[in-house]
């Protein structure tokens, strides 16, 4: 196993290692893909029992698990753009290897739906035409837009759901502007655009959620900007004076007050606030939870256990596959048939959730060792490279303003 990364061990590395090597931060992307699965496979099976009390709490608590995706890729790509700066084919490295990272699960997974599929079985329901009719988006990386439009999650049918795609839009827009605005900016000036963001993210999402509609509060690129900020601004004050560890001290007291914050805020079962305050609160607490499970000597030990860091490297293809398969799943695997054929409907609802997690997360091992990592060796035709031979010269500890 990997030693867990201390303060005192973040000394500079090569590039890749800096950005997206630190055993913490894979942790806390199993995290993340673990809560996203919880949230869409906890069945409410209990009714009113302490069973149904439970799996709603659980469920309710893995909605955000998006949301600690956001910002984690705020903090990745940040960190390996601003650590790119000044070297050869900055732009093209950085697109060929997120296209080569992300285009051939994401457009397999289209090609086999919208293409072979349909083959040999016609797409002719009402839902299935629907679909259909709103492929297009999903083809430009847009599939936030016909949700956003019609206030509706209009990606699925009977026998796929598609819709979970719209964090992947946004992703993919973060991809394509925000290289340009590294490259053009110093790390202070950078910090001010995270801050701006930040504050119009939240004024966009009030406005869009009361003008609008609910659904393009929430899933439009502009209204979740500020997650993504914050991820960035903690990835450019880690190359500050003092580096990361500078950050662990207020990082824990205001993951301590930000999370007593949420909690309040969700007692108070306001979707108002959900959809607009409570998510850019998120958004700052996982921010100083990553500062604590990279620097924090005992979060990172948590964090960078074995089982968190499998699912997080694993979490792409998870998030991808579980909920196109969750209608077969449904289908053979109800919390309802194994109930009744266990004779406990706590045993049913617990079997259905792990058999979710497991199918998905064999699919996604599968698809990783058979079709994607045979993509990812092609990175080496685009490694980041400078002619100063003191580079990185910008890492997580001691780096200049």
């Amino acid at each position: 196993m990997v030693e867990p990364v201390r303060p005192r061990d973040l000394r500079p590395l090569p590039l890749e290692r800096t950005s997206t090597h630190i055993p913490a931060l894979d942790g806390l992307r199993g995290l993340a893909i673990l809560l996203v699965l919880l949230f869409h496979f906890t069945s409410d099976g209990g009714g009113s029992t302490w069973v149904g009390v439970i799996t709603r709490w659980v469920s309710r608590l893995g909605w955000c698990g998006v949301d600690l995706f956001f910002v984690l890729s705020g903090f990745l790509i940040t960190g390996i753009l601003f650590d790119a700066k000044g070297s050869a084919h900055y732009f093209r490295n950085f697109y060929m290897r997120r296209v080569l990272r992300i285009f051939p699960l994401y457009y397999g997974a289209l090609l086999v739906i919208f293409v072979i599929i349909p083959i040999w079985r016609p797409m002719n329901g009402p839902q299935d035409q629907r679909l259909m009719q709103n492929q297009h988006w999903l083809w430009i990386y847009a599939a936030n837009i016909p949700q956003a439009i019609t206030n509706d999650w209009p990606l699925e049918t009977s026998w796929v759901k598609l819709n979970h795609f719209w964090s992947l839009a946004i992703e993919e827009h973060f991809y394509l502007v925000w290289p340009a605005i590294v490259f053009a900016f110093g790390r202070k000036t950078l910090m001010r655009i995270c801050a701006g963001c930040i504050v119009v993210a939240l004024l966009l999402r009030i406005l869009v959620y009361f003008y609008w509609n609910d659904t393009a509060a929430y899933v439009l690129t502009p209204c979740r900007m500020d997650e993504l900020a914050m991820g960035a601004m903690v990835a450019l004050a880690a190359r500050g004076p003092g580096g990361i560890a500078a950050l662990l001290r207020p990082a824990r007291w205001a993951a301590a007050i930000l999370f007593v914050l949420l909690f309040a805020i969700w007692l108070l079962r306001m979707e108002d606030l959900n959809y607009t305050v409570a998510l850019t609160v998120l958004a700052a607490f996982f921010a100083a939870l990553l500062v604590v499970a990279v620097a924090g000597a005992v979060a990172s030990r948590v964090f960078s256990n074995t089982v968190l860091r499998f699912f997080g490297k694993y979490s792409y293809g998870i998030y991808v596959f579980h909920w196109i398969l969750s209608p077969i799943i449904e289908r053979y695997f109800s919390y309802q048939r194994l109930g009744h054929a266990t004779g406990s409907n706590f045993v049913g609802v617990a079997l259905a959730m792990m058999i979710a997690i497991s199918l998905s997360t064999l699919v996604a091992v599968l698809s990783w060792h058979l079709y994607e990592k045979h993509f990812l060796k092609l990175k080496r035709f685009f490694e980041y490279k400078k002619e100063d031979e003191s580079w990185p010269s910008a890492q997580l500890v001691g780096a200049a303003p």
